[in-house]
């Protein structure tokens, strides 16, 4: 969603107050996206910065998301095509509502933090879930009505597999990845994907985790840092 050209309907005003707590000033344009849903049940939410008059509708760029860590919806911040903001600009601009809120900014660059585990991995199918040792620092589990598979560190892979591959590294995204957040995954994919290195990709709730083989670990770092990945070894 960052870095994708939305259009705002504005219904806040610049200059305007709210039309429930009228000692709220807004001193940008605000408003929403039309047929985007945010997880309140209404339309996503959105700051207009970068204009000084008031406008009807805007058609811009994400530029950021304000997350919220109190309330169930965050809000975006839009800007016209090229402009750039800092954290400390954008902060400044939308503090008028945001100083209610326990709030922080999120932008691209901060999707691209990646942090390598340094742990061996193994991918296995199971016949039950007995022999999973739950006390295992990193153990994912998924079950269909097929099969059930677990993804867990080498020294406690279960005794009872029935088919299981060894020799995985991994590497997570940093942070918390709000669910309104798309495309870090499919570009991490993308730039393997071009370097011949195929990926086991899991997602928790709060990042994704990427497994590649560990022949092919640095080689991956490497041509993700090169398209501006940032990585902790």
């Amino acid at each position: 969603m960052l870095g994708r050209t939305v259009t705002v309907t504005v219904d806040r005003k610049m200059g305007t107050y709210h039309p429930e707590h009228k000692e709220l000033y807004y001193p940008v344009n605000y408003g929403f996206i039309e047929g985007v849903m945010a997880p309140d049940g209404e339309e996503q939410d959105a700051y207009v910065l970068g204009i000084s008059v008031p406008v009807e509708s805007f058609t811009g760029v994400v530029a950021a998301v304000v997350h919220r860590k109190d309330d169930i919806e965050d809000k975006w911040v839009v800007v016209p095509s090229g402009m750039v903001y800092t954290k400390e600009e954008i902060m400044e601009q939308i503090y008028f509502q945001e100083q209610f809120f326990d709030s922080e900014i999120v932008m691209e660059a901060d999707m691209l933090k990646l942090k390598v585990i340094h742990k061996d991995f193994c991918v296995c199918k199971v016949e039950n879930l007995k022999e999973i040792n739950f006390s295992d620092e990193f153990c994912f589990i998924g079950k269909t009505d097929e099969e059930i598979s677990v993804v867990c560190t080498c020294e406690k892979c279960p005794k009872n597999t029935t088919a299981c591959e060894q020799g995985w590294k991994a590497f997570r995204i940093q942070g918390t990845l709000d669910f309104s957040l798309i495309g870090i995954l499919s570009k991490i994919s993308s730039v393997l994907a071009e370097n011949k290195i195929g990926i086991f990709a899991v997602s928790t709730y709060n990042t994704d985790y990427i497994l590649v083989k560990a022949d092919c670990l640095e080689q991956a770092l490497s041509a993700l840092e090169a398209e501006g990945f940032q990585v902790e070894r």
